[in-house]
């Protein structure tokens, strides 16, 4: 009976030792901050995926620094790689090591990836991100960073909220994004919605609306305003909760740019909306 009992927990660890498989290789392809390409010595190439992190894409801030600091840790270097699956792309979902180091980890350490919490709960990783948040490395330098699938999702469905949505998104601009520019989605008889043409936000002639085309929060020429593709200071979109809805601006490449579809139709028509702020508003519903 005892040799059949050690026999049977032999045969658990091997099966527990095998349920993990590894791969060893060089790195030949830096995809992002999450995605590599390693070939091994029969010359097989495999795509990995960084499990347990999500780097920011590319066109986010910090998407392209990302990238270039997982190639500073791992390109053209002999990797070993542990994994138990692949993802929906056929994708393999491992752990990277160079010699004894945690390449996931690092990342996480360095601010340059999120912890994908939805898909992992490694201690380890939670605490990472935890300590790169509080001490604002890399990524958590900004003030509300978007995470990666949230930005997908908006890139891929085309809005992060719906035009008509229960929450109030508000506009905040000027230096540090301190000033109130109104409420983008509430109704014509709100005295903060800018499509009010009579109030304070949705009047052409407002020190403080965006449809002021000489003014401070709406002049193309103004480095505050969301109609100037060079303002370095553009406004952003907040919920009342102040979760982050992107920056409003017509710059296309402004990382973590809104690009839910009121802001597009904005970016699209504000010349023809400041000549009638009233008629356009009626006509989207407002």
């Amino acid at each position: 009976m005892r040799l059949q009992l050690i026999a049977l927990f032999a045969c658990v660890l091997c099966f527990a030792a095998c349920s993990e498989d590894a791969l060893r290789g060089r790195v030949v392809k830096v995809a992002d901050g999450d995605t590599i390409t390693i070939l091994d010595a029969s010359n097989t190439q495999y795509k990995i995926r960084l499990q347990g992190i999500d780097a920011p894409e590319k066109a986010q801030a910090f998407g392209r620094a990302s990238g270039r600091y997982l190639s500073g840790l791992v390109a053209g270097r002999d990797v070993r790689v542990t994994y138990a699956k692949r993802d929906q792309y056929d994708r393999i979902l491992g752990i990277v090591y160079l010699d004894d180091r945690d390449i996931n980890l690092e990342m996480l350490k360095a601010g340059m990836a999120w912890h994908y919490k939805k898909y992992d709960s490694t201690p380890a990783y939670a605490k990472a991100e935890a300590e790169a948040r509080a001490a604002k490395l890399g990524l958590w330098v900004e003030q509300n960073p978007i995470e990666p699938h949230e930005y997908r999702k908006a890139k891929g469905h085309g809005a992060l909220v719906p035009l008509n949505t229960g929450r109030v998104l508000k506009i905040y601009g000027g230096e540090g994004q301190k000033v109130f520019l109104g409420e983008l989605n509430t109704s014509q008889s709100n005295v903060n919605s800018i499509w009010n043409e009579f109030g304070t936000y949705g009047n052409s002639l407002s020190l403080v609306s965006i449809w002021n085309e000489l003014g401070t929060y709406g002049s193309d020429l103004s480095q505050c305003s969301p109609f100037n593709e060079f303002a370095s200071n553009p406004p952003v979109i907040l919920d009342g909760a102040g979760n982050f809805y992107g920056y409003l601006t017509v710059n296309e490449i402004r990382p973590n740019r809104a690009e839910f579809k009121l802001a597009l139709f904005l970016y699209k028509h504000y010349k023809s909306i400041r000549e009638d702020v009233g008629k356009w508003g009626g006509r989207l519903g407002f």
